[in-house]
Formats: C-alpha cells, sequence, structure tokens
C-alpha cells in the first residue's frame, strides 16, 4: 500500500505530495516547487533518502511556456531584422 502526505508549497499553496511504499520501503515527491520544512522533517524521519522526485506538468503551463517561446522568438527574428535595416 501507497500511503501519501500532501505539504501545501509556494505561495500559491500548490500540492506537493511525499508517496511512501509500505511494501519496499521507498519514497518519493511530487512537484516540490519549494522548500517546507515539515516536508523535509518528514523525509528525515524516514532516513533522509528519496528514491524519486517526480515533476508533473500541466496542460496550462504547457500552454504558457508555448506561448512565451513563440513570443521571444519573435522578438528576437523582429530584433535580428531591426538591426540588418539599421545598418
Amino acid at each position: 500500500m501507497i500511503k501519501i502526505q500532501i505539504y501545501p508549497v509556494t505561495m500559491l499553496g500548490t500540492n506537493c505530495c511525499y508517496l511512501v511504499d509500505e511494501a519496499t520501503g521507498k519514497c518519493a515527491v511530487s512537484d516540490p516547487g519549494e522548500r517546507s520544512r515539515q516536508l523535509e522533517r518528514q523525509i528525515d524521519n524516514k532516513g533522509g533518502k528519496l528514491d524519486y522526485v517526480l515533476l508533473t506538468i500541466t496542460f496550462a503551463t504547457q500552454s504558457s511556456l508555448r506561448t512565451n517561446t513563440v513570443l521571444r522568438s519573435s522578438r528576437a527574428s523582429t530584433t535580428k531584422h531591426s538591426s540588418k535595416t539599421a545598418t
């Protein structure tokens, strides 16, 4: 059985999950977006070892990354074009 504890992290209180497989003792943390002393204490109580760190990405984050990348590349091409025209 996998035991799950949820820790709110970041100013937005996003969920960071601490997972322990009780059969094997292996531990994982998902989405540790910021330092949490409470979570650190929990990890220390289990011997201070994490077996896995899991990072997830949401659809909203993917869209934001895609939009920012497109904006940056358009600015870069505009900047390159302007500098060629100016010389």
